[in-house]
């Protein structure tokens, strides 16, 4: 089913406004995460498109007929949230049948259609227990099970796996994503984590105060962030900025570095009136190299920092230091010891930097 949002807004009897204007297509079996963090309107967003929350302004349209008014068991729709939800009184199997008999489903039908649900989410050996008898994982599984029985057109899951433990979590992401290429049916899934939308979606939205800040597949939103809010969200950790000026001999420059920048970046900015003007640069962790053989190379784009933190992730350093009053991460490969109160040289590739009006906040280049 093909979903579309038209300048959906939502406005609370206390005049709080948390979504705004927000408009977006989705096409049939797409997977959508909404993104963003806690208060950013992702859920009530979601809740609209489920009829849970009446909208205030626009329309929602699934497959070009607009449903604002058409109640929420009338949508064909699945809903999965954090809490499982699940009658505890139930096994497993009664708890997928339940909806199915409420629709007067024939008794062989409701067994098909359970045991292909079982078998999918490999619940077959679990269907005779009790809720308190399953750990959060499974029960997450019977959640999503009883829905998948329906038979319906969309999956909404608002933050399903956030009650889950680290390792569960990448289990039940990897299992949900199965899913999605199995039954073929729309997914809009809402979030805080950044990683979860990165690994799922075909496309992410992220929001923020109710309004969409961008819409992209996962390295499309990685790659080029449209603003600074963006790039410091996506991304682990997040993307590291440096207040500085860029002089037409295309040097970055402030108070402690003067680094040269690639020519194309250097055109831009004289293109859009930015020279000698304050500017943010925007490198991610991954960007900054502490590797001698990298130093060495490219003198011209290395400066010594003083090492305040080093955090030695197995074959990966996390080096915290300070530009000036900007907070510093390097994500490095662990070649050599790092420690606290080094003094070493990195390298900033800013082939993959960005630049961002300190205004606006708006990516320039």
């Amino acid at each position: 089913m093909k979903i579309t949002l038209r300048n959906v807004g939502k406005v609370y009897s206390n005049k709080l406004s948390v979504v705004k204007d927000f408009n977006l297509e989705i096409e049939e079996k797409e997977f959508i995460v909404f993104v963003g963090p806690s208060g950013c309107g992702k859920s009530t967003t979601l809740r609209m498109i489920a009829g849970l929350e009446s909208i205030t302004t626009g329309e929602i349209l699934f497959d070009d007929k607009v449903i604002n008014n058409v109640p929420p068991g009338q949508r064909n729709i699945a809903m999965v949230f954090q809490s499982y939800a699940l009658y505890p009184h139930m096994s497993v199997y009664q708890n997928m049948e339940f909806s199915l008999k409420i629709n007067k489903v024939p008794k062989k039908e409701r067994e098909e259609r359970i045991k292909k649900a079982s078998d999918l989410l490999g619940l077959n050996e679990y269907l005779n227990r009790k809720p308190k008898n399953l750990s959060g994982g499974q029960r997450q599984r019977v959640a999503v099970g009883r829905e998948i029985v329906r038979n319906v057109n969309v999956f909404l899951m608002d933050e399903p796996l956030s009650n889950l433990d680290a390792k569960l979590r990448v289990q039940m992401r990897a299992e949900i994503i199965k899913l999605h290429k199995e039954i073929q049916k729309t997914f809009i899934y809402v979030t805080h984590d950044q990683i979860e939308a990165m690994t799922m979606a075909t496309r992410i939205v992220i929001l923020k105060d109710g309004v969409i800040q961008q819409i992209g597949t996962p390295k499309e939103v990685y790659d080029t962030p449209s603003n600074l809010f963006v790039a410091s969200f996506i991304g682990t950790p997040a993307t590291n900025f440096i207040k500085g000026y860029v002089n037409n001999q295309g040097i970055f420059y402030n108070d402690d570095i003067r680094i040269p920048i690639p020519k194309r970046i250097l055109e831009k900015l004289l293109k859009e009136n930015c020279i000698d003007k304050e500017v943010i640069l925007g490198i991610r962790p991954e960007d900054i190299y502490t590797s001698d053989e990298l130093v060495n190379k490219f003198e011209e784009s290395v400066i010594d920092i003083n090492v305040d933190v080093s955090e030695l992730l197995g074959s990966e350093y996390n080096v915290l230091f300070r530009i000036g009053n900007d907070n510093i991460i390097s994500k490095s490969k662990a070649t050599k010891i790092i420690s606290a109160d080094d003094k070493i040289k990195i390298y900033l590739d800013l082939e993959k930097c960005h630049i961002f009006d300190i205004e606006s906040t708006l990516l320039i280049i």
